[in-house]
């Protein structure tokens, strides 16, 4: 979607209500992130999957620690100097920051198993016009995801341990406290168990959104 879209939902929905540009963000980047997932979980050399996931998860990581530097980079640079108006800006962006990373851990570990699932039980069906023609081999599609979560996860506790001690930990407790119902507590541990909060609260809407789109392709 983009910095400047993501800031455009936080100043409309305000701060104080962060669950409704998350929702609108999560629809939106769930949708792209799952037909993605299909695509690539349905290429017939498991090699050249793999490759590209491992590719994805570091261009991802990449992306996410340039913007995060970026954000430290324009503190440093104002050195404590700042109008009202400047300082409601930043805030702002460090909680696109937190938004952007823990909305796309969700959207891709939830994209991931939606694909594979649709792979593994919906295409041997016959019904829906998708990428792969024929069923693709169980065993191939568990590897695929396999190789893609794993580092994933890795490369997120990563980034989320970086941006925590870095100075962001308050909005990643703000955010998850607005969109989960956690209390405001830093620390990984917390984060995890948050995320994971997360996880089971958009079940139901990627459920909806899965339907939609498999109404969408039946032959």
């Amino acid at each position: 979607m983009g910095n400047k879209g993501e800031i455009k939902l936080i100043q409309i929905t305000g701060l104080e209500n962060v669950w409704l540009s998350d929702t609108w963000l999560f629809a939106y980047e769930f949708a792209t992130a799952l037909l993605c997932r299909v695509l690539m979980l349905s290429i017939p050399s498991v090699e050249v999957a793999q490759l590209m996931s491992l590719f994805e998860c570091i261009l991802e990581m990449g992306v996410r620690v340039f913007f995060f530097n970026n954000y430290l980079k324009d503190e440093l640079k104002k050195n404590g100097k700042w109008t009202e108006e400047e300082s409601l800006a930043y805030r702002r962006r460090g909680m696109l920051r937190a938004q952007d990373g823990n909305n796309d851990m969700v959207v891709e570990y939830l994209s991931c198993i939606a694909a594979a699932s649709i792979l593994i039980y919906a295409v041997p069906t016959g019904a829906f016009s998708l990428t792969a023609d024929k069923a693709v081999d169980t065993n191939q599609i568990l590897s695929i995801v396999f190789f893609q979560l794993a580092p994933e996860i890795l490369l997120d506790f990563y980034c989320v341990f970086t941006e925590i001690s870095g100075g962001l930990g308050a909005f990643h407790s703000k955010y998850w406290s607005l969109t989960t119902g956690a209390t405001q507590r830093e620390g990984l541990f917390r984060f995890f168990v948050n995320l994971v909060k997360a996880f089971i609260c958009k079940i139901g809407l990627s459920l909806v959104l899965i339907c939609l789109i498999l109404l969408s392709i039946v032959k």
